[in-house]
């Protein structure tokens, strides 16, 4: 029987949503409802109709989905394509594996278009057992491309049985689950995806590696609007905000629909009065009349069910600034352990941050990563989207065992992020060894010879974050690296100390200070990489040209391009692509209130396009070298049959490039430096037509 729930929209190959009665299967049909497909990329997975339950097995064997792949079966919607909003139920239980150390993930999935091109993008959700039990809930994205949840909630009953549900709020993915009927939905994970198209929304089941079968039971589906419900908001930490540092921190609506209006106050009433935007995005810059006071924003959001408030405390304070001579730490700063157990002491002017391998439970180590944090730090909470710089000094770290053994520690910044996200910056497994990480992400190694201090700084200016060192104090300041991450808010700065591995060693570092703060004014870098260039675009094609740019600081940089083109800040990159032929007088602006400008002006030469098309409609492969100017048919193995030959009919035929296989009398095909054995149509340089001079494109 199927339930009908009255909705208020839009009707989409049959599946209803945003308005429309929901769909809603209780699979109690023995045949699938005609608004399913069962999709099978790859043969062996199959499914029961069982007259209560949907039935999804697999085999032993590789059935995953992921970046370039998809091997996943899944009982799906037929295909529609929504910005809408929705909401996808069930309730499934995991009936294999009985055992956890499987790599199996099977639940509900949200299929995207993959704007990357691959096969698949989209969310998987459901009971996730590659750790020692089943009943671990857990949702991601293919190839990590949003934050995953945290992989530490597993149902209180101990079973792998649970009601699971995603609602797609605008950009917001948010997800929840409960362990019974008249249980009140809990919120597990929530994330923000801008520009995505659902395609397709079902049940899905995946394994990979070496895997047990893997079965699940659904009792049912339904698809339909978000539920009305009353705003819910996530109180926030009492923060910390530096005069003329903008202040940035998104409220986290942790339900709410329809979505709620937003309004925000301020007690006592601060130079510059706070604003939140219709997303809840608080903005603030605090002015020098603030220091020393503390403000409480209260912020709200409505909608038609009801109203929910949230209160924020935020102390102004000068730039953070501790000797470390204890006995605590200064005004705004505190010792953060997720995992208990660490440790800070003072001693002649330093702090000692150490931990053993493992935390109080004897188990769990003290490392952060994509999706679990663990790592002890001294921080400030310091929502920002403003320039700032943090800076110490340190000694090596004491280890058990000693290095090089699985440790980093140094500078710390941490992303506004639902998971975890952020810089570890210092000292990696040895203290000559100098390691950026960013979670999920590590850069290069710089061998640092061998030290005996070793001071270390970030300075964000924009989008763009430079890493900076030296081995001694009164030396300059070294690039370590400079790299561009738009668009992030940074939620916490500070020190940190973080272990890994079957050694998870035990750890104490020694910090001389920190310092954080608002950068000195310095005005934005724009400079010619190459000034002898010839610049020549040509008529319809794209022109890029880089140059050495570097923002202003600690006030925004504004780029002005004129007459043609734009500027790509994160890359340094000019481009345009030229309407017609000419020269055009560019010029590059780089502003920052309080600085001078800087420009670079160059001349750009547009010319008309010359072309020479090839259709390869001849009569034989052999015909080429016939045109003008020759197609040479390069082969120099001359292994028979030629690799070249024609195929197709008259007004669309096409050349074929085939080779024979090492296992079938070919040979090893290969081009490099010192060797070019691999067969080619080409055309000598020397044989083009003039027009076609100086830049080219090819296409295929």
């Amino acid at each position: 029987m199927k339930h009908i729930v009255l909705g208020v929209a839009l009707v989409l190959s049959g599946i209803a949503i945003a308005g429309q009665p929901a769909f809603v299967d209780e699979f109690d049909e023995d045949t699938l409802d005609a608004r399913w497909e069962w999709f099978v990329p790859s043969a062996g997975p199959t499914y029961e109709l069982t007259g209560s339950e949907f039935e999804l097995y697999m085999p032993a064997g590789s059935f995953d989905a992921w970046v370039g792949f998809d091997r996943a079966p899944r009982l799906r919607t037929n295909e529609f394509e929504t910005a809408e909003d929705f909401l996808i139920e069930t309730r499934v239980t995991l009936v294999e594996p009985t055992t956890g150390a499987q790599n199996i993930h099977m639940g509900l999935i949200v299929e995207y278009k993959d704007l990357a091109g691959g096969p698949i993008d989209g969310w998987f959700y459901g009971f996730y057992t590659p750790y020692a039990t089943p009943n671990l809930v857990f949702c991601e994205r293919v190839g990590d491309r949003s934050p995953q949840s945290a992989l530490n909630v597993f149902t209180t009953s101990g079973v792998a049985e649970a009601y699971l549900k995603i609602e797609r709020i605008k950009d917001d993915v948010s997800f929840f689950y409960k362990e019974d009927a008249a249980d009140p939905w809990i919120f597990l994970h929530k994330a923000s995806c801008p520009g995505q198209i659902v395609t397709y929304v079902g049940m899905v089941g995946k394994c990979w590696g070496s895997s047990l079968p893997g079965r699940a039971v659904y009792d049912y589906f339904k698809l339909g609007d978000p539920e009305s419900i009353a705003p819910e908001l996530v109180d926030a930490a009492p923060a910390t905000a530096i005069p003329d540092m903008p202040f940035c921190l998104q409220t986290v609506l942790l339900k709410g629909f329809p979505l709620p209006t937003w309004s925000i106050s301020a007690s006592p009433a601060p130079a510059n009065a706070p604003t939140v935007s219709a997303t809840g995005f608080i903005e603030w810059l605090p002015a020098a009349a603030d220091l020393g006071k503390t403000f409480t924003f209260t912020v709200t959001a409505t909608n038609m069910v009801a109203a929910d408030s949230t209160v924020l405390e935020v102390t102004v304070l000068n730039e953070f600034s501790d000797d470390f001579d204890g006995p605590a730490l200064a005004a705004g700063l505190m010792l953060t352990t997720p995992n208990p157990g660490p440790t800070l002491t003072f001693t002649d002017g330093w702090a000692v941050l150490a931990h053993n391998g493992y935390g109080t439970d004897g188990v769990t180590n003290f490392d952060t990563w994509v999706g679990f944090d663990r790592m002890p730090r001294i921080e400030a909470h310091l929502p920002t989207c403003g320039d700032f710089f943090i800076e110490t000094m340190m000694t090596a770290p004491v280890t058990v065992p000693g290095a090089p053994t699985d440790f980093h520690v140094g500078i710390y910044v941490g992303f506004d992020d639902a998971g975890f996200d952020g810089f570890f910056f210092g000292p990696y497994r040895n203290f000559s060894d100098l390691k950026l990480e960013r979670a999920g992400v590590g850069y290069q190694v710089v061998l640092l010879g061998a030290p005996n201090e070793l001071s270390l700084r970030l300075e964000r200016r924009g989008d763009t974050y430079l890493f900076l060192y030296k081995t001694d104090f009164g030396d300059a300041w070294l690039e370590y690296a400079r790299l561009t991450f738009p668009g992030e808010l940074v939620r916490h700065v500070g020190l940190c100390s973080k272990n890994w591995g079957a050694t998870s060693p035990a750890v104490s570092a020694s910090f001389d200070y920190l310092q954080a703060g608002v950068p000195r004014a310095e005005p934005p870098v724009l400079e010619e990489l190459c000034p002898d260039a010839v610049n020549r675009a040509t008529v319809g094609d794209l022109f890029a040209k880089r140059l050495y740019y570097v923002a202003g600081t600690p006030k925004p940089t504004v780029i002005t391009v004129a007459p043609i083109g734009a500027f790509d800040t994160a890359a340094g990159v000019y481009s345009v692509t030229p309407a017609a032929a000419g020269t055009e007088t560019v010029t590059i602006t780089a502003e920052m209130e309080g600085a001078a400008p800087v420009a670079i002006t160059f001349e750009l030469e547009v010319i008309e396009r010359g072309a020479m098309f090839e259709d390869f409609e001849v009569g034989a492969a052999e015909d080429l070298p016939l045109k003008t100017p020759p197609r040479e048919l390069y082969d120099p193995i001359a292994i028979a049959p030629s690799p070249f030959t024609i195929v197709g009919d008259a007004g669309a035929k096409n050349l074929e490039l085939a080779v024979r296989s090492t296992a079938d009398g070919g040979v090893v095909y290969d081009s490099w430096a010192g060797f070019d054995n691999a067969p080619q149509l080409r055309i000598q340089a020397a044989e083009l037509p003039d027009e076609l001079e100086g830049d080219f494109t090819i296409e295929t």
